[in-house]
């Protein structure tokens, strides 16, 4: 998982709270419920059910736009940053540029990628989710 979200009130005219939520600000740690104590116990349990159609229009969405991007970043000198947030030299661009505009499948573009930027994983894009009751 790349990312946790979680909603935290922030309300200093009840400092508790507000003390909590700073608290785990300060220590990097976040308290959830355990799935046993939820009131429906089929909310942990989500059926994720993928549309690989739209897996690949997205796949080739994603490569097309990164291929924009990088072109335009050679064009005007832009800098642009991997996962790490480090710039990535000319060069490197180059060779991205080459190998998203090749005829290798998209799904190997989108790896190489995945590899290099903070590229969402496509089941973060498209998802539904179908909950089982009863």
């Amino acid at each position: 998982m790349d990312v946790l979200s979680k909603y935290r009130p922030f309300n200093l005219a009840h400092s508790a709270e507000c003390e909590r939520t700073l608290e785990m600000l300060r220590e990097g740690i976040v308290w959830m419920a355990a799935p046993s104590s939820f009131n429906d116990p089929f909310d942990c349990q989500p059926s994720i059910l993928r549309n690989m159609e739209t897996e690949r229009r997205d796949r080739a969405t994603i490569v097309t736009n990164y291929l924009g991007a990088i072109k335009r970043a050679l064009r005007t000198g832009a800098q642009m940053a991997d996962k790490r947030l480090q710039p990535i030299d000319r060069r490197d661009l180059v060779e991205l540029r080459r190998l998203l505009e090749s005829r290798l499948p998209d799904d190997r573009k989108y790896q190489a990628l995945r590899k290099r930027f903070a590229v969402p994983l496509l089941t973060e894009t498209q998802l539904f989710v179908s909950y089982r009751h009863g």
